[in-house]
């Protein structure tokens, strides 16, 4: 079989069919590459694609590729597919196998792999210090991904003592290196004073960086503050947008305020189906806010049937 690789040395962009156009760079000129000629990266960015276009199984075909071909990245890859069964049944302490093999030659986002499987039991009997070894090596690489989960390990005292002070140093290093979820809680360190001094203008400057790299929680805290008027002029449209560019994530906290401005008419219609449907969906993934506020609709018919008994359950389920 034949792949089609960009001309443009800068780009690399490769192909299953020749495009007219490169969606990459813009080029039009292709030249013919046969499947023995890729490398190791050319069959990653494949199955990298493979994954964006929800075609499973030939994403695990061209990891299985680039891991044949010693590449890191595809053993990285390879492992991930096993661990969440992407294109094949899910084989944890085969990811945990795979991830060693790679953390052994000091492939950092396969050692970082490993370690969350450390801290979290996945295919390994959970060991917290483990986890943390795996973290802090990584970190000190300049990982960002490791700094991040050192910064959760210092802020909840898993495997090692708790400190504020850690925690938000080392999700200052990932947010600097431009890791959305570090500049979320490198936001919240700023918003409340944990570990740093208290700066809400420095906590919108991060939480922003956080929403425009689409991270659900960091664009959730900025509407909060756009409500509250917290840093920023209090601006009701720009809360629901961001709530909404959460909510549009199903992350449960933006979806129960976002219905609670469609409840309210804050920055929108008010609209008690809306409201109740948006419960609804945070209220499915456990979030007790969502089936408190979807019991208060229950029980008094706001958006959906009048019904006492269901009422009853969702106050139950959030007691």
């Amino acid at each position: 079989m034949n792949y089609y690789r960009c001309e443009n040395p800068d780009c690399g962009f490769l192909a299953e069919e020749e495009p007219d156009v490169c969606p990459q760079c813009g080029d039009t000129f292709f030249l013919s590459v046969d499947e023995e000629e890729l490398t190791g990266p050319d069959w990653v960015q494949l199955g990298n694609r493979a994954v964006d276009e929800e075609r499973p199984t030939d994403a695990l075909a061209c990891y299985q590729q680039a891991a044949a071909l010693d590449d890191m990245l595809g053993v990285t890859n390879l492992g991930w597919c096993l661990e969440a069964g992407i294109g094949v049944p899910a084989d944890p302490r085969q990811a945990v196998v795979l991830y060693a093999q790679a953390a052994a030659r000091d492939y950092m986002p396969a050692l970082t792999n490993l370690g969350y499987c450390y801290a979290h039991g996945i295919g390994v009997a959970r060991d917290d210090s483990k986890a943390v070894e795996c973290f802090r090596k990584g970190a000190e690489n300049g990982f960002p991904r490791a700094q991040f989960l050192l910064g959760e390990a210092y802020s909840r005292g898993l495997g090692v003592e708790q400190s504020d002070e850690e925690a938000a140093r080392w999700y200052q290093s990932a947010a600097w290196l431009g890791y959305p979820a570090a500049q979320t809680e490198l936001g919240r360190c700023l918003e409340f004073g944990t570990g740093l001094p208290q700066s809400i203008e420095q906590a919108v400057k991060w939480y922003r960086a956080a929403a425009e790299n689409g991270n659900a929680p960091g664009q959730c805290c900025l509407g909060f503050l756009y409500e509250s008027g917290q840093g920023v002029e209090q601006n009701w449209e720009e809360a629901v947008r961001w709530y909404r560019a959460a909510a549009e994530q199903d992350y449960p906290r933006a979806l129960c305020n976002l219905a609670w401005c469609y409840e309210h008419s804050k920055g929108v219609e008010q609209d008690y189906p809306e409201a109740a449907r948006l419960y609804l969906r945070a209220a499915e993934q456990d979030y007790p806010r969502g089936q408190l506020c979807m019991g208060f609709c229950c029980e008094r018919g706001r958006g959906v049937p009048l019904d006492p008994s269901a009422a009853a359950d969702w106050y139950r389920k959030a007691a």
